[in-house]
């Protein structure tokens, strides 16, 4: 272990580097956040404000400041030079589900389980914009890669799409069944959808109509990735299969059922797309990009998080066990270089910073 991070007493559920790597911030079930310096295994601040567990956590994109959502129905903007709180946002009827800087605007835009989602002047705390419309808890929100679409999506069968700019609601795209995860391609011009019916809608954002559904999966899509060039459209599902779709025509291009039973854990492309790394069971899968297996490798217990190193030549794996549990392997043959043994149950969530050099792990120790 390089370094562990076991302040919290209660379940990480969320984290966020700093831009520049140097700090992340972690919030908790325990009602709290903390800022650590990724080379120190002690808290540089804890925050405290919030009246109920934390749901999400965000750096600003300037590193400057964070903000913090919970199930009390706030959010928290804070300063990272200080480690004060700069400003509650109250309003919201629900926990704060997700949050997204707008700097541009001087504003954060925040989702709720009240389902809406609000617009806050960072400056004065003031609200700029309420949508509303949803009549199911919002559990979706992306930000188009040029900033200026906002997109939602809730259980009550609709994606949303807002603009950031003029902060009015440009269009309602209804869909299938509740809405589970949605994702942009790498240019913005698709959207991509993933629906309580098991299916995916592929949604033009210029015209806002449906350019294709993909059906196949039987069970609900919980990973969807585009490669770097938009051209094509990984998702995994919670019954342990994969498909690789074409974006431009909607074929199938390949199906691999993984798992016997249980959840995809994890789903990467390498960093030239040309390899995909698939965990679920107690197998980690390393595919090509046209679905034939280039090797599985078995380790001692459920793989439930897999992430390939930036460099591409190795890759983090996370397993449900009480001991080692956290390893980063050789992505050709699968051997173990590194075991890292601090966490004491099950590692659901890994990140490696942008050069590779630190990997944070999130565990249900609470660390």
């Amino acid at each position: 272990v390089i370094r562990e991070y076991d302040a919290h007493t209660d379940d990480t559920v969320s984290v966020d580097f700093s831009p520049d790597g140097r700090l992340f911030a972690s919030a908790s079930d325990d009602e709290t956040a903390m800022v650590w310096e990724v080379e120190k295994d002690q808290p540089l601040a804890v925050l405290e404000g919030h009246r109920s567990r934390l749901l999400t956590v965000r750096f600003s994109p300037d590193g400057r400041a964070l903000a913090t959502g919970s199930w009390d129905t706030t959010a928290i903007l804070w300063d990272m030079n200080t480690f004060e709180e700069i400003r509650k946002f109250e309003g919201h009827t629900g926990g704060v589900t997700h949050i997204e800087f707008l700097p541009e605007k001087q504003a954060i835009l925040t989702s709720s389980w009240d389902n809406s989602l609000r617009m806050w002047n960072i400056v004065t705390g003031a609200v700029l914009r309420e949508f509303n419309g949803h009549t199911g808890g919002v559990n979706a929100l992306a930000i188009s890669p040029d900033r200026s679409v906002a997109i939602s999506g809730a259980f009550d069968t609709f994606v949303r799409v807002w603009d950031v700019n003029s902060v009015l609601e440009v269009d309602r795209l209804i869909g299938p069944a509740g809405v589970n995860i949605v994702s942009f391609s790498p240019d913005g011009r698709i959207l991509a959808a993933g629906y309580d019916d098991n299916t995916i809608v592929l949604w033009d954002m210029r015209t806002h109509r449906p350019i294709k559904t993909l059906e196949g999966h039987n069970g609900h899509v919980n990973e969807l990735d585009f490669t770097s060039d938009g051209a094509l459209l990984v998702s995994g599902d919670d019954e342990g299969s994969v498909f690789l779709w074409d974006v431009a025509t909607g074929e199938l291009l390949w199906q691999k059922d993984m798992l016997v039973s249980g959840a995809v854990g994890g789903l990467d492309f390498s960093f030239d797309d040309s390899q995909l790394l698939v965990g679920g069971g107690a197998f980690v899968h390393l595919l090509d990009i046209n679905g034939e297996s280039i090797a599985a490798f078995e380790y001692a217990g459920r793989v439930v998080s897999a992430i390939f190193h930036p460099d591409g030549t190795k890759f983090a794996v996370g397993l449900l066990r009480a001991d080692n549990n956290l390893l980063l392997a050789d992505a050709q043959t699968g051997e173990v270089l590194r075991q890292y043994d601090g966490h004491t149950d099950g590692v659901l969530a890994l990140a490696f910073n942008q050069d590779g050099s630190q990997l944070l792990s999130g565990s249900f120790d609470n660390s």
